[in-house]
Order: structure tokens, then C-alpha cells, then sequence
């Protein structure tokens, strides 16, 4: 017996997924073999087995190949995780099996960016302009798993008066909060 699970799209650069994914679902028992018994999958999240959905299941007729490329879908907003695996299940007839896992790492959720400038205006200045020094503060809520810090410091542009600043990320300071 054979079993293959194959996901489409396939995941990023950073091994993350961002959307739904469909795996195509291949079994086999070909030659003089008994046939298949049945195909099912089930999807592990977070360290918890979900429900097992029958994907074949042998009445009467022998099929010695299955092949579907619609029924399994993960949906990337029920299983947003950098710890979801897919199991597929195969038994033959004769009580042979395979099982194929395929581990993925999801995440649906976009970043969020909000700005604060704190610091002491002129009573009559126009909007964007400070008497005394002013402090910026960029708050970024992603994931702790697909955070990175250096790509954020890579990604920051800082202008005066219309002229680019070189920032040294070592000035910048980081915090984090897991909640």
C-alpha cells in the first residue's frame, strides 16, 4: 500500500502558509494485490487529533487506486498554527497500511501597525511640528512565531526634512508581550 499527500499552494520562503490549502490525495494497492479498504485523513492541531473523515471506503467493487484533489482542504483561519499535521490513513484489504503525515505551519493573520509621537507642541503649530524633542513609537502585533526583528529594523525608513536618517537598530529598543 502507497499513500501521498501533496499541498497546494506550497508554503513560503519562511515554510509558512497564509491561506487555505488543498492537498491532493493519492492511494495505491496496484498489481495482484487486494484492493483498498479505505482512505481517511485527520488533522492534528495544537496537539489535538480531530475528527477522522472517510475519504473511501470499500463495498463492493475492488479499487485499487484512489486519487482526489478537492476534499481535503485546510482552512487557514480555523487551524492558524505553526503546529497543524495532516495524517493520511490507507489500509488495503488484507489489513496492510501506510500513513502519511504532513506538518504544516500557518498563519492567517496579518500584522498590525500603529504609530505614537509623544512630545510637546507649539500651541499654534501646524500639525506634525514640536518644540522639544519627540519620541516615536512603532507597536507591531504579529505572532511571536513569525515576528522578526530583522526584518522589521531591514524594513524601517526614517526621514528629516525629507532626507533618509540612518537608524542604528542597536538604539532601537524591543519589548514583547506573548499575550
Amino acid at each position: 500500500v502507497t499513500a501521498s499527500l501533496v499541498p497546494t499552494p506550497s508554503a513560503n520562503t519562511n515554510g509558512y502558509h497564509n491561506s487555505n490549502i488543498t492537498f491532493t490525495v493519492d492511494a495505491e494497492d496496484t498489481g495482484d494485490y487486494s484492493g483498498l479498504a479505505l482512505v481517511e485523513y485527520w488533522i492534528t492541531y495544537n496537539g489535538n487529533k480531530g475528527d477522522v473523515k472517510e475519504l473511501y471506503k470499500h463495498d463492493s467493487d475492488i479499487k485499487n487506486i484512489f486519487t482526489d484533489d478537492e476534499k481535503l482542504v485546510v482552512d487557514a483561519s480555523l487551524y492558524n498554527s505553526a503546529d497543524v499535521k495532516v495524517t493520511l490513513h490507507v489500509v488495503d484489504r488484507a489489513g496492510n497500511e501506510k500513513a502519511v503525515d504532513k506538518t504544516l505551519k500557518i498563519n492567517s493573520t496579518k500584522p498590525t501597525l500603529s504609530l505614537d509621537i509623544t512630545g510637546t507642541k507649539f500651541d499654534n503649530a501646524q500639525d506634525g511640528y514640536y518644540n522639544d524633542k519627540r519620541e516615536l513609537t512603532i507597536t507591531i502585533v504579529d505572532r511571536a512565531d513569525t515576528f522578526s526583528k530583522a526584518n522589521v529594523a531591514a524594513g524601517l525608513v526614517v526621514k528629516k526634512n525629507g532626507q533618509v536618517v540612518t537608524v542604528n537598530t542597536d538604539d532601537i529598543e524591543w519589548t514583547t508581550d506573548t499575550d
